[in-house]
């Protein structure tokens, strides 16, 4: 399936492109243009959770869709690092 052919949920477009993207997996995907809506699953909806802290707390979109899919990583320190002014990027090396 063709990533062009789906409909993501508009923070994570909103972060593709606002980091010049010209490909990206995308998180919680919600439809496919033509067939019923997939099943979004929890992990889904705290994946996208996620990626909306992060870039409320100032992080850049494409660096908070790479630590939003990362679990293992303590959302509150990933916050705490960019609102003390580490730049997003320097965040994303510290915390990986």
């Amino acid at each position: 399936m063709h990533l062009s052919h789906r409909v993501a949920p508009r923070g994570v477009i909103a972060a593709a492109v606002a980091a010049g993207a010209a490909a990206v997996v995308l998180v919680g995907t919600q439809a496919e243009v033509g067939s019923p809506a997939e099943k979004v699953t929890a992990g889904d909806a705290v994946r996208r959770w996620r990626l909306e802290a992060l870039v409320r707390a100032g992080y850049e979109p494409w660096d908070a869709l790479i630590l939003s899919r990362r679990p293992d990583i303590d959302l509150h320190a990933a916050t705490d690092l960019v609102k003390h002014g580490c730049p997003s990027r320097t965040a994303v090396r510290i915390l990986s």
